[in-house]
């Protein structure tokens, strides 16, 4: 590159240099989890019908995972119904686009507001909390949802392995059994409802 551009453009390399390095941790950090919630979706209480909320979509790598694993288990077993629901809150609109899949929108609901006070009467088999990671509203999230999951419901909380963020407050706080799947920096908390 020649000097006279990289002077002439120097701020705005920065704030795009920035940005990558902001998206990458940021787009990839569920990757490695993503056959895991797969999993999760296709086979907890497998021969049940289940439902799954998620807290926080994001660029929908966990929305989408979750998804594809629901859309996997819809074969009945004698005859009962093995099929399940995700319901994704998200406080911006423009998440809800994170799903193209005709197929998998069949088994998503998409509800645009803040997860404090959206209103939620329905059982949960699987929580997931990854919305916003100040220890404030982790904690209202967990507190809000956590009496809708069923006993041996499970409860995922992401980022908890940063100390820096409120995540790692609030899961530090939570007296169920649990334990982390560290497969990257983040981490990802699971904690057993008993």
């Amino acid at each position: 590159m020649d000097e006279q551009f990289l002077k002439k453009h120097q701020k705005r390399i920065k704030r795009l240099k920035a940005r990558v390095k902001s998206s990458r941790v940021t787009v990839h950090n569920m990757r490695p989890y993503e056959d895991f919630l797969y999993s999760l979706g296709k086979f907890w209480k497998f021969g049940e019908k289940i439902t799954i909320l998620e807290i926080g979509v994001g660029y929908g790598q966990s929305t989408n995972a979750f998804l594809k694993g629901l859309k996997d288990r819809v074969e009945p077993i004698d005859g009962i119904e093995n099929d399940g629901i995700l319901y994704s809150i998200d406080i911006k609109k423009k998440h809800q686009r994170s799903v193209k899949d005709e197929e998998l929108k069949k088994r998503w609901v998409f509800i645009h507001g803040d997860s404090k006070e959206v209103g939620w009467d329905k059982p949960i088999d699987i929580l997931f909390i990854d919305g916003s990671h100040t220890y404030e509203n982790c904690r209202a999230d967990y507190k809000k949802y956590e009496p809708f999951v069923l006993e041996k419901g499970l409860i995922l909380l992401h980022d908890v392995l940063y100390p820096q963020m409120g995540v790692y407050k609030a899961w530090n706080e939570i007296k169920y059994p649990k334990f982390i799947l560290s497969m990257n920096r983040p981490g990802l908390g699971l904690v057993t409802k008993e």
